[in-house]
This record gives C-alpha cells, sequence and structure tokens, in this order.
C-alpha cells in the first residue's frame, strides 16, 4: 500500500469502499478553483443496488447522483482536481 492510500480516508458502504466523504470539494481541471461557484461539492455517499453513490452539488446549484466510480475515475484521469484550504488546489 502507497503512503496516499494509506492516508486518504475511505468511506465504506457495505462492500463498496470510497475516498468521497461528504464536504470535499472538486473543481473541473483548469478552472479558477478559489471560485466557489466553479466547485463540485460532495453532500452525500450511500448505496443504491449494492453499488457506491455520490450525491454532489454541482457549480450551478443542481444536485447530481452518481456512480462514486465515475466521479472517482474523473479525479483520477485530472479532470477533477480536489480543492484545500481557500481554493488551493491539492495533490493526489
Amino acid at each position: 500500500m502507497n503512503a496516499i492510500a494509506a492516508a486518504t480516508p475511505r468511506t465504506s458502504h457495505r462492500d463498496q469502499t470510497t475516498f468521497l466523504t461528504p464536504g470535499q470539494r472538486y473543481a473541473e481541471a483548469g478552472t479558477a478553483v478559489w471560485r466557489v461557484e466553479k466547485q463540485w461539492i460532495v453532500i452525500h455517499v450511500g448505496t443504491s443496488g449494492g453499488a457506491a453513490r455520490v450525491t454532489s452539488r454541482c457549480p450551478n446549484g443542481h444536485q447530481i447522483v452518481m456512480p462514486a466510480q465515475k466521479f472517482e475515475a474523473a479525479v483520477f484521469a485530472g479532470q477533477m482536481v480536489p480543492v484545500a484550504g481557500a481554493g488551493r488546489v491539492a495533490t493526489c
């Protein structure tokens, strides 16, 4: 297990595990991450049909529910970047 995996908080939902937890903020790569209206906020992580699902609030105010794996894939691919503190980009 690498240091990042060991330090990453994980939320377990039955047999599904995800690093996503409520309150985390993400922004699309290449946007001004310090602008709150550009951030996606994780508001709920749960299960549906045995799969982990994440509810996030989009920059336009809408809430979207999607498989946690899909959201995580966007983070791993660099399409979404974690926001830490007052708009600083965290590294994964």
